[in-house]
């Protein structure tokens, strides 16, 4: 914190260093030790080969990073109706999307075996695991 107040003492703007000095003096009074929790965007993971219907959450395939929808309606064209989160609705070829699970929703009914072991042997059978 000594950095922060050098730094602030350094702003040549009389305004600013105050506003700055009161942002790291309430810093200062929040510090929390212990575990700590911070807030985040909730955890996804993309289900590859499932099948999607009105209602699911999904992502585009070529922006695993970007905005997670929710399919309003799909279109008989192979398109889909998609509500983003600022309340837009885009189309989007049903293709172009994969199913998203947020962290805590159930996903084992999407779950596929990829394989399996054999009793007695070290032998696994894999199967083909394309997205």
């Amino acid at each position: 914190m000594a950095l922060l107040d050098d730094l602030v003492s350094q702003a040549p703007d009389v305004t600013l260093r105050r506003r700055l000095q009161q942002a790291v003096n309430d810093l200062r009074r929040n510090r929390r030790f212990g575990l700590t929790f911070e807030e985040h965007v909730p955890e996804t993971i993309a289900i590859c080969g499932a099948e999607l219907t009105k209602g699911t959450t999904v992502q585009r395939r070529d922006d695993p990073e970007g905005p997670v929808m929710r399919i309003q309606q799909l279109l008989s064209n192979g398109g889909a109706e998609l509500a983003t989160a600022k309340g837009q609705n885009v189309t989007t070829p049903v293709s172009e999307l994969l199913l998203v699970k947020r962290f805590g929703e159930p996903m084992y009914a999407s779950l596929e075996p990829l394989g399996l072991v054999l009793e007695q042997a070290d032998l696994f059978v894999s199967g083909e695991t394309a997205c």
